[in-house]
């Protein structure tokens, strides 16, 4: 639309200081309206010209214009009044609306339905001259009108010229805003002025018309409804239930006509908003105006734990859930958290850790979604203090709407130490001025008011669990004054599953584990499912009914806070599969403690109301593929068309959304190690789409950099671009400037993902390549991968996540569908590049303003936790879930939803056209992109000679030293028992395991789920120098199969070595342990190699661990006799292990773990 107002400045007065109301029937003064004249100015542009309407002129003369043309000044004669009834409800103070005006030519209407009004397709001759369309647009006003201009224009005492309006369609209501579920009411009028005078040859009355409203999609739009008033003809079928009150509102014989087309459309849902467009059809003559429909829906705020929240003095309360549900659109909500009260008894902004969930999309078209409050540990000051949660949408007022809850403070009930403390100093003060100085100058030469006694642990047996207590003496500042009493905290350390979850509904009582419900709730998966446990608790709740009312009533408000905290954190976990128990729940409260016809209400209410939410089946709107499957491959060296930060952004973009619906629980050991297991191909959805996007990335580097797409499985099945070496290495250069903007995005999966596919074996052997890349790409190449340097564990990578600052939340919408897995090239053979880039080289100013989110590489955390699922039992001896275990799980866990936290802090929007290429391509399979790299540069011209075939063999080395830094500072030794050191505080992120890339390599996610990989055998570590080929000699990894390394738990099999005496049993203390976690690897010749880890124990005999080691490389187990297990010593030595006591003995147990590696020879 054209602008408002004087096209140029100083020329005349414009519309608001012409008249103080426009077109109003008061004013006396000429309403005179702005416009642009646009007109085509050849080679497909524009230009726009100043013009102005006068729409009443009054008593006075039109004014003076010289600054205007007089053929685009015109004074408009409306016989019909519909331009002044247009205006007539346009509010004073409202800007002018935006007006263009454009030359018009008068044809028949193209539809068939229509056909009846122009049975001539030639115009009359009383159509023939100038026509001009004008349209006006505000947000109170959408006008079309049709001018006849004279010929001629009018000489005095202006040069204007006089135009009709013939045809004027208009509405009042541009864009309405309508509640979902309401019916939506369009206005529509338009008038019509008939150019010949009445004839008898005429037919007197209004003309038959045509009208249609669309909704405007993809050019032209849906055709919603089509009517003919006054002819027979057939029309299309209405659609949506659309009605229109389609009539002439006079019936004069010669005109001219008022007419009414208002739509209305019933139940409206958040899929029919969007442009409308209405025209009027007259024989030869349209006009056409568009209205916005804005569907509105406000939210339901519900905010949980609620009416009251507890915690103790110098412990954090449990997370705050603020349940925003059914409201439309998503775009303007805001929420924010308040604290009311408070120790400074105003209002002010809530402290704490805050995040938004994805949004969640239900059947009828509206949204949910939930806020999340961490608030940091509170103080006895806080008591009383509400927390309130306020909605900010376009649907509420200004003032929002909220929901609160109550912070109650335990112990206040009686004095702390500290307010005792307190009491007895002011006691002596009123005994006595001389015992007040006293009692001062000891204060004063105490150097520490509160001295810690040595710690005492021990633990304790009660009802099927094991807890580990500890104890603490504090000395009084005084040495006279009494001892106070010790101070003691217990944790539970293991028990059975009806024991977790009594303690469980206890653990907000005094004395309790605070941090218990958090790690139960996260990892409860790993041991049960979510039915059994609810139907535990709901267990727990009914045999309470008998006992004493204030301990029921007790055990239902820490019942539903539990639960309120569990929906909060885990919504995920409540299907249709637990409706069954949910029904349970809801009889219970209806049953106990209210009175008939209240219903269930308070906290119980809420809580049911906002389980029930979930338990119901949703149908999200998936968004459709921009690629389809029948559409033709992308070019994979388009890459080079696209901006790197562009593509950086749009990688960073499906990796972030990717993210944040990870589901943190799905990551755990002992659920993503089973994936591949006969019947458990549903679990892990979210690590797998995860997984699938990195290999997609990876892939779509690789065939970018070899200019070949795949269109089948086959070897043959490879379409390949001919390049040049100069044009492969702006490709190798375009992918670095990528990675390397993606590492400015902190978006460390892609930076891994394309490093990964640089080093992998069919691009990292073309050396012609490589030769011609720029000394700069690969200084900067070098800096990339030393980010993800396998040294100390990934170390620099994990200091650059602790480095990400935390930012504003961002909406983003829900993953879509997983698409099916792409196999990644590994990347164990190193390029040698000297030069690195500066450390503290400048970032690009565009990071700012693109958000400061951060997207983490998975396979880090994943690794984490299948260490820490192999290192530790599920259960101890005596069948007892081992909760030690999982409280380390949940610490890693934290950590996730610490940089989820952080990913929302985006700020991107999608790009179709890098979307669609990044859906098209198809990647290569492993045995397409080898032989593609040796045609490119065979492998005379890029390689050493092959090495000979080697006999398979199979490498152990020592890995147990590397586990005891997984969770905390805790040994290996001492994961099954109680620990002595200090209290663990849940939630604090693993340390870095700093010595795993002496013993493991963890080459990336993809591993996890790849069949075939091509990467170098690990070599043994006996020898530093097989992990990795010397610089001067680069050769092309060998392909290999990778077990789960860092995927599938590292156990010891069925024979379970876990279950050895003394492996986890012992006590505590460092080198008392007499089991071991050893990792093995085969190498098979050209085949490649395979890892596997196992536990062992001093206890086991050579056969059983042969054995179990043939198994998990799927061979036969009954030829463990034609191997011996041999150590192997310093200059390829061999010496056997566990061998036979004699020829006829029987085989002895491994009576020691030596620190060298050992091999298994056939």
């Amino acid at each position: 639309m054209g602008e408002v107002g004087s096209p140029e400045v100083g020329a005349v007065p414009s519309l608001a200081r012409l008249s103080p109301g426009l077109a109003t029937a008061v004013s006396a003064r000429p309403a005179v309206i702005e416009c642009w004249f646009v007109e085509d100015a050849g080679g497909g542009k524009l230009a726009k010209k100043p013009a102005a309407l006068l729409l009443r002129q009054g008593a006075e003369s039109p004014p003076l214009r010289p600054d205007l043309a007089p053929e685009r000044y015109l004074k408009i004669h409306d016989p019909a009044g519909a331009l002044q009834a247009a205006f007539r409800q346009y509010p004073r103070d409202a800007p002018a609306p935006r007006c263009e005006m454009s030359l018009y030519v008068p044809l028949p209407a193209s539809a068939k339905w229509l056909s009846g009004l122009t049975p001539e397709q030639s115009c009359p001759r009383a159509l023939d001259g100038t026509w001009l369309m004008v349209s006006m647009s505000s947000p109170f006003l959408s006008l079309s009108s049709l001018l006849r201009p004279q010929s001629e224009p009018q000489p005095e005492p202006a040069l204007i010229t006089m135009a009709t309006a013939v045809l004027t369609v208009f509405t009042h209501t541009p864009t309405p805003r309508i509640p979902m579920g309401q019916d939506a009411l369009l206005d529509l009028s338009f008038a019509y002025v008939p150019l010949t005078p009445k004839a008898p040859s005429l037919t007197p009355g209004p003309p038959p018309f045509g009208l249609e409203w669309r909704r405007q999609h993809l050019g032209k739009g849906h055709l919603l409804l089509a009517v003919t008033p006054g002819l027979n003809g057939q029309v299309p079928a209405a659609r949506e239930g659309a009605v229109a009150f389609a009539a002439w509102d006079d019936d004069e014989p010669w005109g001219p006509w008022t007419g009414n087309g208002t739509f209305w459309l019933p139940a409206v849902r958040p899929s029919q908003e969007g442009t409308y467009l209405a025209t009027v059809h007259l024989p030869y003559l349209q006009g056409q105006i568009t209205l916005e429909l804005a569907v509105l829906k406000p939210p339901k705020v519900a905010l949980t734990p609620a009416p009251l929240v507890w915690a103790a003095p110098g412990e954090a309360p449990p997370e705050l859930l603020c349940l925003v549900s059914h409201f439309y659109p998503s775009h303007g909500l805001e929420v924010e958290w308040e604290l009311r009260g408070g120790p400074e008894g105003r209002l002010q902004k809530a402290e704490g850790q805050r995040w938004l969930s994805a949004l969640r999309h239900h059947s009828d078209g509206s949204l949910s979604l939930s806020a999340h409050l961490q608030l940091p540990p509170v103080t006895s000051e806080q008591h009383g203090a509400r927390y309130a949660c306020r909605v900010h949408h376009p649907s509420l007022s200004a003032l929002g709407r909220s929901a609160e809850v109550t912070l109650q403070v335990a112990g206040l009930s009686g004095p702390s130490l500290e307010d005792g403390i307190g009491l007895f100093l002011s006691a002596f003060l009123l005994l006595g001025l001389l015992k007040a100085l006293g009692w001062a100058a000891a204060y004063l030469t105490t150097q520490n008011s509160m001295e810690k006694a040595p710690v005492s642990v021990w633990e304790e047996e009660e009802d099927g669990a094991t807890f580990t207590v500890t104890s603490r003496q504090y000395q009084p500042l005084d040495s006279l004054a009494p001892r106070p009493p010790l101070r003691s905290s217990r944790k539970l350390r293991a028990g059975t599953l009806e024991a977790l979850v009594r303690h469980l509904l206890d653990a907000r009582t005094s004395g309790a584990d605070m941090t218990f419900t958090a790690a139960f709730l996260a990892t409860h998966r790993a041991f049960t499912s979510t039915p059994a446990l609810l139907g535990l608790m709901v267990d727990r709740l009914e045999a309470l009914e008998s006992h004493p009312a204030d301990e029921l009533e007790r055990t239902k408000g820490v019942a539903i806070s539990v639960l309120s905290t569990w929906l909060a954190s885990h919504p995920e976990d409540f299907g249709s599969e637990v409706k069954g128990q949910l029904d349970r729940l809801e009889s219970f409260f209806l049953r106990t403690g209210y009175a008939a016809g209240e219903g269930i209400v308070g906290g119980g209410a809420d809580l049911i109301r906002n389980l029930r939410s979930l338990v119901d089946p949703q149908t999200p709107e998936l968004p459709k593929p921009l690629a389809l499957p029948g559409d033709p491959p992308a070019d994979p060296t388009d890459v080079l068309v696209y901006l790197a930060d562009h593509l950086a952004e749009q990688l960073t973009l499906l990796d972030a959304e990717l993210f944040l619906n990870l589901v943190p629980s799905q990551c755990l050991g002992g659920l993503w190690g089973h994936r591949d297991r006969p019947g458990h191909s549903h679990l892990c959805p979210s690590v797998r789409a995860t997984v699938t996007q990195f290999n997609k990335v990876a892939g779509a580097v690789v065939s970018s950099v070899l200019g070949a797409t795949s269109t089948g499985e086959g070897l043959g099945d490879v379409t390949v671009r001919p390049l040049r070496p100069p044009q492969r290495a702006r490709l190798l250069e375009k992918w670095i400037r990528v990675a390397e903007e993606c590492r400015l995005l902190r978006n460390f999966s892609s930076v891994y993902a394309v490093v990964s596919a640089l080093q992998s074996s069919p691009i990292h052997r073309l050396r012609a390549a490589w030769g011609e890349a720029t000394r700069d790409s690969l200084r900067v190449f070098s800096s990339l991968c030393q980010i993800f340097s396998e040294e100390d564990n990934y170390s620099q990578s994990r200091e650059l996540l602790l480095q990400v600052r935390p930012h504003s939340l961002a909406f983003l919408p829900s993953p879509p569908t997983p698409i099916p897995h792409v196999t990644l090239f590994c990347h164990r053979q190193e390029v040698k590049l000297q030069p690195s880039l500066e450390p503290n080289s400048k970032k690009s100013p565009r990071s700012a303003s693109r958000g400061g989110g951060v997207v983490p590489y998975l396979g880090t955390f994943l690794k984490d936790l299948v260490m820490l699922d192999a290192a530790s039992k599920d259960e101890l001896e005596n069948g007892y879930i081992n909760f030690d275990k999982r409280r380390k799980e949940f610490a890693v866990l934290s950590e996730l939803r610490r940089l989820q936290n952080e990913c929302r802090g985006y700020d991107l929007r999608p790009d179709p056209d890098i979307q669609r290429w990044l859906q098209g391509l198809r990647p290569l399979t492993e045995a397409q992109s080898h032989r593609v790299s040796c045609e490119v540069e065979t492998p005379g011209s890029s390689d050493p000679p092959a090495p000979r075939v080697l006999r398979p063999t199979l490498v152990i080395s020592q890995w147990t030293e590397v586990l005891g830094s997984v969770g905390g500072p805790t040994p290996l030794v001492s994961w099954d028992r109680p620990s002595v050191g200090a209290e663990e505080v849940p939630g604090t992120p693993a340390p870095l395991l700093t010595r795993l890339a002496q013993h493991m390599k963890w080459p990336s996610v993809s591993s996890l789920d790849s069949a075939l990989e091509s990467t170098p055998a690990l070599q043994s570590p006996a020898d530093p120098s097989h992990l990795s080929p010397p610089a001067s000699s680069p050769r092309p990894s060998r392909g290999h199969r990778r077990s789960a390394s860092c995927g599938s738990p590292l156990s010891g099999g069925a024979e379970g070595a876990s279950k050895g005496p003394g492996c986890g049993g012992g006590a505590p203390g460092p080198g008392t342990s007499d089991c071991r976690i050893i990792r093995v690897q085969m190498e098979l010749g050209e085949d490649g190699s395979v890892y596997k880890s196992i536990l062992v124990t001093s206890q086991d005999k050579a056969p059983s661990v042969i054995s179990r080691v043939l198994k998990k490389n799927n061979r036969d187990s009954a030829v463990a006799s034609e191997y011996e297990l041999v150590q192997l010593l310093p200059g390829e030595r061999g010496q056997g292990l566990g061998g036979k006591a004699d020829s006829g003995g029987e085989w002895r147990p491994l009576v020691g773990m030596l620190p060298h590696p050992g091999v298994v020879r056939e």
